[in-house]
């Protein structure tokens, strides 16, 4: 073998790639150390007789060794890529660098350089499937949002919009694309409103503080009024990089509670206007008699005309023993005037205060009325809420006598209050919870914050995260906030069907829905009832957590009232945590992809690190033939440092007796000439100029790669210094010529 041959071995056998050589048959005459292990091949393999056909998979070796023939015939191929198989017929993907072994009597065989790239292909494939992921996600993300009717707008600097949603375009009688770029001042709001918008907008931005406030728009058929939020969204270094604006429409709500305040307003009304008649007629019946039982008769003949009327009245003696109960009185309470004759009022009506009763009685004796709100129960035991207000009665002399009450049922009205209460300590919730879901992106901080902002801002009792454990099916506390008192460590919990498994938390995980237990004396409640009502827990709700198709968990609420939960709260509650389970999913899904991130990185580090430590000169060229990246050896063969070949043309370097061929040849290539000679790829001989002005000789390889679309993307340029071959036979020729003379 020639010395150059045994050197080039023993070079390779240093080499961290594999190397092989193989003759025209494809069977292997030399393979380095690397190579061996790669494909799980001894040496006694190599000694014994291996053909490359064994080290590819079957479905790739016709490939091979076509590709081995346009080598052999001068049409030589680099850069392909094949499966390869291992001895134990394991495969794994390789790019071959492949040129023809050169001897005197021409081609003998092939010297290739194998490159894994199995991680890369893991790299590309996780990368594919993580843009995949991440453009679903947006989409989603867009579709949730554009299904809200709240108007949300993302503020950047310098108070620019980048997202609109669906409902806020639509409320402006644009597109959602035309709102992208346009400031408040560009849109169609009250000059005030704008003015309004801008300074909180650089508030929030210059603060970081959020901003809650209201405003009102005039329209065609009113006014309308917005509940509006300002919250700062910040970026890895906590530098404010955008503000979030979401209104809501809360025209109903206002109208809701200017309609209690005037049915209030009107009930005050009435009963002042009640009273003062009835003061008139005591007073009246005063001046006409001065005995006690003449003017209680008085009262009751008066009170009798009452009947008439809808509300309750009633008369007592200030033992509190009931002496008048008039038909609204029956039809409220449910009992009748010879039931109710005689009985102890408070006893009966089981009368919750507001204040202690001896200070009432104080303020009814100085002043000679009362008024504030009581609960009485009915006769089947409903708990009401009454308007109540007293009217203290006199003798001649000044001597207190009776009581003349007038309730008013309040019952609905307190509990539309409570209600619209309730759903705005909700939409507070939502709304918190949303802000928390930007800043945080840790799932059990999440989970966390969650607990927290239902408790303090949705005022409920206690509410816990539990997930499922694979091996026992128990549901297990990540997160907890609240009056909790021991209560989740006493208590058993199932996902499965059975008897643990039976309340709200685990039908919700078991049914993939929602459950709801609105009072801890239902039977199913049996086994978590007697430690519920010593933390005054009577209601609770289950949702449960689902991500992709999967329940990992729920969210459980406790409440301190019966009846607690209807179906809007839960509905809220329910967007509560389908916001929780997509911000968890986002943030799954960006660790996973930071995961591949970094993995390409390495990737790329290990590629480059093996292609700058390639023996042959390679270097990477643009569709127009500027060097896009260049290995050591290319440096040194040309005398150039690596920053000064960024970007230059090959022309620079190549001698100009080659250059109209090498030029025509590379434009051949980009626009697809294929012929005997050309396909994607061509080879030719060419002189270098090196920096120091020298003239080098290489046999340059040209590959044009494309994607799989079968786009060109670039070229791959691999040269042999030729040099002393050249001079060599140049020296021969002389030789030659100067015997002939």
């Amino acid at each position: 073998m020639p010395k150059s041959g045994e050197i080039f071995r023993e070079l390779a056998e240093l080499l961290p790639l594999s190397v092989i050589e193989i003759d025209e048959k494809g069977d292997l005459v030399f393979a380095n150390h690397d190579a061996l292990n790669s494909f799980g091949y001894a040496q006694d393999d190599l000694s014994e007789g291996l053909s490359i056909f064994q080290m590819v998979a079957p479905e790739d070796r016709e490939k091979v060794e076509e590709n081995v023939q346009r080598i052999l015939s001068g049409k030589e191929t680099f850069g392909n890529e094949y499966l390869a198989q291992r001895k134990d017929g394991s495969t794994f993907p390789v790019i071959i660098l492949a040129s023809p072994i050169i001897s005197e009597h021409g081609p003998k065989g092939v010297r290739g350089i194998v490159i894994n790239i199995t991680e890369r292909k893991r790299a590309e494939e996780t990368l594919r499937w993580m843009a995949s992921q991440i453009e679903q996600q947006a989409r989603a993300l867009d579709e949730i949002l554009s299904a809200s009717p709240d108007h949300i707008y993302m503020f950047e600097r310098p108070g620019k919009i980048t997202y609109a949603s669906r409902a806020a375009a639509l409320a402006l009688g644009v597109k959602q694309v035309e709102m992208v770029g346009k400031t408040w001042r560009d849109l169609d709001f009250p000059p005030d409103t704008k003015e309004k918008f801008e300074t909180q907008l650089e508030q929030v931005f210059i603060t970081g503080q959020q901003v809650v406030d209201e405003t009102r728009f005039p329209v065609v058929d009113g006014i309308r009024y917005y509940e509006y939020i300002l919250t700062p969204i910040r970026g890895a270094d906590y530098d404010i990089e955008a503000v979030v604006f979401t209104s809501r429409d809360i025209t109903k709500r206002k109208h809701m509670e200017d309609a209690l305040r005037k049915a209030q307003d009107e009930l005050e009304w009435r009963v002042d206007e009640r009273t003062e008649e009835l003061k008139n007629a005591y007073e009246t019946l005063q001046v006409e008699t001065t005995e006690r039982q003449k003017v209680e008769a008085t009262l009751r003949k008066h009170a009798e005309m009452l009947d008439l009327a809808n509300d309750t009245i009633m008369i007592r003696n200030l033992d509190n023993t009931i002496t008048y109960w008039n038909y609204g009185a029956e039809q409220l309470y449910g009992w009748s005037k010879e039931e109710i004759q005689g009985q102890y009022v408070d006893q009966i009506l089981q009368t919750t205060y507001p204040n202690p009763i001896e200070e009432i009685k104080d303020t009814l004796l100085r002043e000679g009325y009362w008024e504030g709100e009581l609960t009485h129960a009915k006769r089947n035991g409903t708990r009401i809420t009454v308007s109540s207000r007293w009217t203290l009665q006199r003798d001649d002399e000044g001597t207190p006598i009776a009581i003349l009450e007038i309730n008013n049922d309040i019952t609905e009205r307190k509990q539309a209050e409570a209600k619209i209460t309730r759903l705005n300590r909700l939409y507070t919730v939502l709304s918190k919870t949303n802000e928390a879901m930007w800043r945080i992106r840790e799932p059990k901080k999440l989970y966390e914050e969650t607990c927290r902002i239902v408790v303090e801002d949705g005022l409920f009792r206690m509410a816990w995260i539990g997930k499922i454990e694979p091996h026992t099916h128990l549901v297990k506390p990540i997160a907890y906030w609240g009056f909790e008192d021991g209560y989740l460590d006493s208590v058993t919990i199932s996902a499965e069907d059975i008897p643990e498994g039976r309340g709200p938390t685990g039908t919700a995980i078991r049914d993939g829905r929602y459950d709801i237990c609105n009072d801890f004396d239902d039977p199913r409640m049996r086994l978590w009832r007697s430690e519920a009502l010593k933390r005054d827990y009577h209601s609770c709700a289950a949702v449960p957590l689902i991500i992709g198709t999967r329940v990992i968990g729920a969210l459980t609420l406790y409440a301190k009232e019966r009846d607690f939960f209807d179906d809007e709260e839960i509905q809220l509650i329910k967007q509560l945590v389908d916001d929780v389970v997509f911000a968890i999913e986002f943030m799954e899904h960006e660790k996973k992809r930071k995961r591949a991130e970094n993995d390409l990185r390495k990737s790329e580090q290990r590629w480059r690190a093996i292609f700058n430590n390639v023996v042959l000169p390679v270097a990477l060229f643009d569709l127009d033939g500027c060097i896009l990246m260049a290995n050591n050896a290319i440096c040194r063969f040309l005398g150039y440092p690596l920053e000064e070949l960024a970007g230059v043309h090959f022309s620079k370097f190549t001698s100009l007796e080659d250059l109209d061929l090498d030029m025509n040849l590379y434009k051949d290539l980009m626009k697809g000439v294929a012929d005997s000679y050309l396909g994607d790829h061509y080879q030719i001989d060419k002189r270098y100029v090196r920096k120091d002005g020298k003239i080098v000789w290489g046999r340059q390889s040209v590959t044009l790669v494309k994607d799989n679309r079968g786009h060109p993307q670039y070229t791959v340029i691999v040269c042999e210094d030729i040099t002393k071959q050249k001079n060599a036979e140049e020296s021969r020729r002389i030789h030659q010529k100067v015997r002939a003379h």
